[in-house]
């Protein structure tokens, strides 16, 4: 009802832009899409964050940050984990965020898996500084706020290619997208575990491409840019 009497609609990705109008909100001409704009606060060393969260420092670390909810294939993600673990012994995955699917990770059959949860957290900068790698095991995104997080702290990423993360992601560029085989996902994330030189150009790129995609001041242009235009469009019809 409120597309029908609305000027311009904003979509956060592509992807979420085609969503709504399969459902019949909106018309192709209303829309702009506007990614996220985001902006991290200061960035700690990696000595500073990985002793604050406890963590070794000779050790590789690999993140997720996000809620915990079945969407998410939390059940996929610890799929990932033993079989990672099982390939990289000395390899350490941080959790953080809370929902319904928290208690699997608690479960006694996951006992002796290296991974440390943390629930939720506001320091998103200190587990990103902690991190070499983040990975996402989602059967579905819109746009996925923690994969721009991690492009702007120049960390590569290992997701499923679903919903809008593609449109955050450039495959074996900024980071590598994979299909939701837990097979898959670890073999990706072993070849970055085994190619530092790799995670380093992934992860510089990814950066880059961030700060240019996702900052809050292309965030904030883009919005003055449509209120610049529909402005002037009502200037001149009212003339």
């Amino acid at each position: 009802m409120l597309a029908t009497r609305t000027t311009r609609l904003i979509a956060v990705g592509e992807q979420v832009k085609l969503d709504l109008l399969r459902v019949g909100i909106g018309r192709p001409e209303q829309f702009e899409v506007i990614p996220p704009g985001l902006q991290l606060g200061p960035i700690p060393s990696k000595e500073h964050a990985r002793t604050a969260l406890g963590l070794r420092l000779d050790q590789l670390v690999i993140c997720f940050i996000g809620r915990l909810t079945p969407i998410k294939r939390i059940d996929r993600l610890i799929d990932v984990i033993r079989l990672t673990y099982q390939a990289v012994p000395d390899v350490k995955f941080v959790v953080a965020g809370e929902g319904t699917e928290l208690e699997q990770f608690q479960d006694t059959r996951n006992r002796g898996l290296p991974i440390l949860t943390l629930g939720w957290r506001s320091d998103v900068e200190r587990i990103l500084a902690a991190s070499d790698i983040m990975v996402l095991t989602s059967d579905n995104e819109r746009t996925p706020v923690s994969l721009i997080q991690a492009g702007l702290a120049g960390i590569p990423v290992v997701s499923t290619d679903v919903g809008s993360v593609s449109d955050v992601v450039r495959d074996g560029q900024s980071g590598i997208l994979t299909s939701s085989d837990p097979m898959q996902i670890t073999r990706a994330l072993v070849d970055l575990i085994t190619a530092p030189h790799i995670r380093q150009r992934i992860g510089a790129f990814a950066q880059t491409e961030c700060a240019g995609r996702y900052g809050s001041q292309q965030l904030l242009d883009k919005h003055l840019a449509i209120y610049r235009s529909l402005f002037e469009s009502s200037r001149k019809v009212s003339r």
